[in-house]
């Protein structure tokens, strides 16, 4: 069992805020996807004890540490030091406590005390000493103190109990009572230590291991200073020639410049308390951890590290290799170090490559935590998962909250609520889950009759029928592959492709009237409105080996949200609440949402698709339609540097992020939805991400016919084997049979032809010559030939 496991629901029991902490540090933290990283909003617990649902998954979590999140009541007084005579010193002007816990120098003292009681920092400087010591902390509400039996960092050895009696063996009414001026008698106790006012600087403390975003954010913030914080709107002290800055802290009254920006850390001094860059921007402009990264993105000029780019050096590759072959020697088959290459040195724009960084483990954690009703329904359908998977569970709640919007809520660019997700996992990832969640979160609400479709679409009349009677629906669909192969394939009924021709002429009729088609037996009806979305689960094989690039072409498939839950299954586990019983609170919420326009009666809700629906408009935030400027500037960028196979995928992009973005602004805010900076960020991310994984699997698997099929592997089978390359033969044993040779031969000739692949000549030590292929993206050019 983890430290956190021992001992978390005792103090829990006993009115402490007990928070799993991350191994091998101090900090609290996050377990999420088999990777632990800090925790950036520990302090909520402050305010209220771990619940019933969180503690048995927090002592699942391995190597979990314990600590306390201190409240109004609870302080603690840290002594940093051996020395006996200042220890006796600082022990007798404080009650006497036993309660003590010992890590690798002096102790800590548990006590009780008033809301008047801040935090405050104990400096001393002995005679001789160059710098300042710490002697003593008095923590109280905001800190957090690790408790045994965890580890401690720098002893490799648990923090231990100084006498028989623990924190656990107490109520906080119980222990002692410090007086309101234990802050004055400490000082008072250590003046003959040396006591001085002199800051000790501290690690900062500052996003740690796990989430390359934060963490990249908060080191770009760090070095660049004068790029956010004049603009945090604090006031500030003059800058100094070395580059830092002294604010105010207005979060709590502006008590002079006592807060340090420097490149080394952030201090709020008057609290001996480190701060993230991101903890500053959400205090100081009363955003959430979401707008405040966003902010700070937009602030630093900072890109994505999946935004597709121009690979110049690729094109010198490229042109190299179709001017001859290519001969190297064995030993420069490593990689060349980077060269920076202009602009200029390119004749013509190169379309951009692939990118790469879609093939993730999923969505990254912080792009599955998002605000509202999507953020409540996702969290409830994390809980009652035996494969928890929050990537699916958000596609799932980002459907179903959509379809609730629907018709009722318009974004800036007059965009509407109608998303088409699919969910992409294989066998073991509990793909049903999401869908029986959501399902029975609209039976307990009362919603399921007026906004879910059937689990398939037999036919384009039988979709426009549906959404007359119900203009804002969503479908959930499993085995979403076979579906999108029947509505598009060269080979399937009229009646079929029309299903997907309706699907996609509703995506840009859901502000106006779908007409749909006439028919000798079936004239068309005018929809107002329609605001169908779609969640479709698959395997990733079936849902790709289903299309051909004429889904691309047409449009119809870059509508879709593509979320990949990845290669590693959820480890199965029991769920610490029962999806059959959705909890009253996230039922009322459901329900306010639906109705809070209509006079709080579900069944007058919207009429049928007959009528029109008025929309509530969702306004722009601070910051957010500068985000979304900038994705379409992107955009246009890519598709105007040459990628014309791509264009519907990168002309979609920004579109699918302001649906995406709609959705969650609705259900964060019913009645003045507002699409903040935060929400515009983090849709950005999530469409990119998407068209990334579309852009990749459709080079990679897409094929209109089983020439275009083998043309792709032969190229993939290449491609895979990167610098080193690899030789016909070799190609050869991977389509085990696949292809006979002759025809192998003239494919790998024609990928010659076209450039996408190059032959050449490697000289071994011994002298022997080797032809060997290599695709496009990796032909090893010696950096002196590309000078």
């Amino acid at each position: 069992m983890s430290p956190y496991a021992q001992v978390a629901q005792r103090l829990i029991d006993m009115g402490y805020s007990a928070v799993p902490v991350l191994p091998g540090s101090k900090r609290p933290g996050q377990y999420a996807k088999g990777v632990w990283y800090g925790e950036n909003d520990w302090q909520r617990f402050g305010d209220r004890l771990p619940t019933k649902y969180e503690v048995p998954i927090w002592s699942k979590w391995p190597d979990a540490g314990v600590c306390i999140v201190l409240d109004d009541t609870v302080k603690v007084v840290d002594i940093d030091s051996d020395d006996q005579e200042l220890i006796a010193a600082v022990l007798a002007v404080l009650p006497a406590c036993s309660v003590r816990k010992r890590g690798a120098k002096g102790f800590s003292v548990f006590y009780r005390g008033s809301p008047d009681i801040v935090s405050r920092p104990f400096n001393i400087r002995p005679m001789g000493a160059k710098k300042p010591i710490r002697a003593v902390d008095l923590l109280a509400k905001g800190r957090q103190t690790v408790l045994p039996p965890t580890v401690h960092p720098e002893t490799d050895r648990p923090y231990a109990w100084v006498d028989d009696d623990s924190l656990a063996d107490f109520e906080p009414q119980d222990l002692p009572e410090l007086p309101d001026n234990v802050a004055d008698l400490i000082a008072a106790a250590l003046e003959p230590f040396g006591f001085t006012e002199e800051e000790v600087k501290r690690d900062f403390i500052g996003v740690e291991a796990g989430d390359s975003v934060w963490r990249e954010i908060k080191d770009l913030a760090l070095a660049n200073l004068d790029m956010w914080v004049p603009d945090l709107g604090i006031p500030l002290a003059k800058r100094s020639p070395g580059g830092t800055y002294r604010g105010a802290a207005v979060w709590r009254g502006g008590d002079g410049f006592n807060v340090s920006f420097h490149q080394d850390g952030i201090r709020d001094m008057a609290q001996d308390m480190g701060l993230t860059p991101i903890d500053v921007v959400m205090k100081s402009r009363g955003m959430s951890d979401m707008d405040a990264l966003a902010w700070l993105k937009n602030k630093l000029d900072y890109v994505d590290p999946w935004l597709p780019t121009i690979d110049f050096a690729k094109v010198i590759r490229n042109g190299y290799a179709k001017n001859g072959q290519v001969v190297i020697d064995e030993a420069d088959l490593e990689p060349p170090e980077a060269e920076t290459i202009k602009d200029e040195q390119v004749d013509e724009p190169p379309a951009p490559p692939v990118p790469s960084a879609a093939k993730s483990d999923g969505l990254p954690p912080h792009l599955c935590e998002v605000p509202g009703l999507v953020g409540e329904i996702v969290d409830w359908l994390n809980k009652t998962a035996r494969n928890p998977s929050p990537t699916l569970n958000l596609g799932a709640a980002l459907s179903y909250v959509g379809a609730l919007a629907g018709r009722r809520y318009e974004g800036p660019t007059g965009l509407r609520s109608n998303v088409y997700v699919v969910g992409l996992a294989a066998s073991g990832f509990g793909k049903e889950h999401p869908r029986a969640g959501v399902k029975s979160l609209a039976s307990a609400s009362g919603t399921l009759a007026k906004f879910f479709g059937g689990n398939k679409i037999s036919s384009s009349s039988a979709l426009r029928n549906r959404v007359k009677q119900n203009p804002s629906l969503v479908y959930m669909i499993d085995e979403f592959g076979g579906f999108m192969r029947k509505v598009t394939s060269p080979k399937s009924g009229n009646h079929e492709k029309e299903i997907a021709e309706d699907l996609l002429e509703m995506t840009g009729t859901a502000a106006s009237i779908f007409m749909g088609a006439d028919y000798a037996q079936n004239l068309a009806e005018p929809i107002h409105n329609p605001n169908v979305c779609i969640y479709g689960t698959s395997t990733p094989d079936a849902f790709w080996k289903a299309l051909a690039s004429g889904s691309v072409a047409d449009g119809f498939l870059p509508r879709f949200i593509m979320l990949d839950a990845g290669q590693t299954r959820p480890e199965p586990r029991d769920p610490p609440m029962s999806v059959a019983n959705p909890p009253r609170q996230l039922i009322d919420n459901i329900q306010d949402f639906v109705v809070h326009k209509f006079g709080g009666k579900l069944n007058g809700i919207t009429s049928n698709g007959s009528t029109a629906c008025k929309p509530i408009h969702a306004d722009w935030g601070d910051g957010a339609k500068r985000v979304f400027d900038k994705l379409v500037d992107q955009m246009y960028k890519i598709m105007d540097a040459g990628a014309k196979d791509m264009e519907p995928i990168y002309a979609r992009v920004a579109e699918n992020s302001m649906r995406l973005a709609l959705v969650v602004a609705a259900g964060t805010n019913y009645e003045r939805p507002v699409i903040t900076e935060g929400i515009m960020q983090w849709a950005a991310d999530v469409a990119i991400r998407s068209s990334t994984m579309l852009i990749e699997q459709a080079d990679e698997r897409m094929a209109d016919n089983d020439r275009q099929a083998e043309y792709k592997r032969v190229r993939s089978i290449v491609s895979g084997a990167k610098l080193t390359g690899t030789t016909r033969s070799d190609v050869a044993r991977r389509l085990k049979g696949a292809m006979d040779r002759r025809r192998m031969h003239d494919v790998i000739d024609q990928l010659i032809e076209a450039g996408e692949i190059v032959e050449g000549v490697v000289r071994a030590i011994n002298g022997k010559q080797n032809k060997r292929l290599w695709s496009d993206e990796f032909v090893p050019v010696i950096a002196a030939e590309a000078a």
